[in-house]
């Protein structure tokens, strides 16, 4: 079998708890893959267990209809909560309200290279249009979402996510996707978002800022 200095070592690495993950304090970072580290390979007591991300977007829809957007994410790579308000205005008749919603979700695929996130919890309505502008409006719904962080390479970041919800009794859907360009804690992304109430119908392209924590 050879000395002692050539023998295989058959034991390899101990075994981890097959739901324990870790985080990188952004992705790819030290040009490792993805954010979640590899529960395998990488050493738990070097990365977090607690992230987190900020974002900021712009969108322009139509006809003088503009959103801007703010989202936070907080939490480990399997368990985390999230929330993101939106501001609708319309210029030129004087009209704004606020869309959003927040969630406790849990990720049943966290891999390095892929996240895959199902939540549930409210959404919400509140009206700001100028004050005398007529009767106010503010409306709760529950809302379920499913979204999905994938990491194909570096410097990639590609983003998805579907929600169905409601407001009282009023249907809604929401769908968006993003692709980013990560460099170490910020990411400038782009991409497409639509909401559905009912019949209306509020999407359009959309920029944005996201920090990762």
């Amino acid at each position: 079998m050879g000395s002692d200095d050539e023998r295989l070592d058959l034991q390899g690495p101990p075994p981890r708890p097959p739901f324990e993950r870790t985080l990188n304090r952004w992705p790819y970072e030290a040009r490792s893959p993805g954010w979640v580290v590899d529960p395998w390979t990488g050493d738990a007591s070097k990365h977090r267990r607690i992230g987190g991300r900020l974002e900021a977007e712009g969108a322009y829809l139509y006809r003088g209809l503009w959103r801007t957007g703010m989202a936070a994410r907080v939490g480990s790579a399997r368990v985390d909560v999230d929330t993101q308000l939106s501001f609708y205005l319309d210029a030129p008749r004087r009209d704004a309200l606020y869309l959003g919603d927040t969630s406790l979700n849990l990720a049943p695929v966290a891999l390095p290279q892929i996240v895959w996130r199902v939540g549930l919890g409210t959404r919400y309505m509140l009206d700001a249009r100028i004050p005398g502008a007529g009767p106010r409006e503010y409306s709760m719904g529950w809302n379920f979402s499913t979204s999905l962080d994938a990491f194909p390479g570096r410097p990639f970041v590609i983003s998805a996510r579907l929600d169905r919800g409601s407001l009282y009794q009023t249907a809604v859907w929401r769908g968006r996707a993003t692709v980013g360009l990560v460099r170490e804690r910020f990411e400038l992304f782009a991409g497409y978002e639509h909401t559905q109430i009912e019949r209306v119908s509020l999407g359009g392209p959309l920029l944005g800022l996201r920090a990762w924590l």
